[in-house]
């Protein structure tokens, strides 16, 4: 099903719909909602390093090209941790970064941790360069 379709479905049609298409619509919703989410934490991670003027960041360390973040064990289950966030600049150098003082940021990830099945060793790796984000449940990233 496409989104096309998606914007036709009516309540008479939804009768009619199969499971398999029932399986597409909420596919199709689900990843309209993870590019939404991939989209505002983009743009709250750009607004908090941009906020962030004591650092200097495009200064002190070159232009960032992603932001990683990891996870770290809460009362049910595993979240992804905004203190502790890995930045990459266009140079290949890595450095530790602390979102806590973005609201904003914590709601994402908290969102983003919610919406994925993560475990111990999953990361959250936002690609600023092309606006992108992925999950990896194993940690490779």
């Amino acid at each position: 099903m496409t989104a096309a379709a998606l914007e036709a479905v009516t309540t008479e049609s939804l009768a009619a719909l199969t499971d398999d298409d029932f399986a597409s619509l909420f596919e199709l919703v689900r990843n309209e909602d993870r590019h939404r989410l991939d989209r505002q934490l983009i743009t709250a991670i750009a607004a908090a390093l941009a906020a962030d003027e004591a650092m200097e960041i495009t200064q002190e360390i070159g232009d960032i090209v992603k932001v990683v973040f990891h996870t770290w064990e809460w009362d049910d289950g595993w979240c992804f941790q905004e203190s502790d966030a890995c930045l990459h600049d266009r140079h290949g150098n890595t450095h530790q970064y602390d979102f806590s003082s973005s609201e904003s940021v914590q709601d994402l990830l908290a969102t983003a941790s919610s919406q994925h099945a993560i475990g111990q060793h999953a990361t959250l790796t936002i690609h600023l360069t092309y606006g992108a984000a992925e999950v990896d449940t194993y940690g490779d990233s």
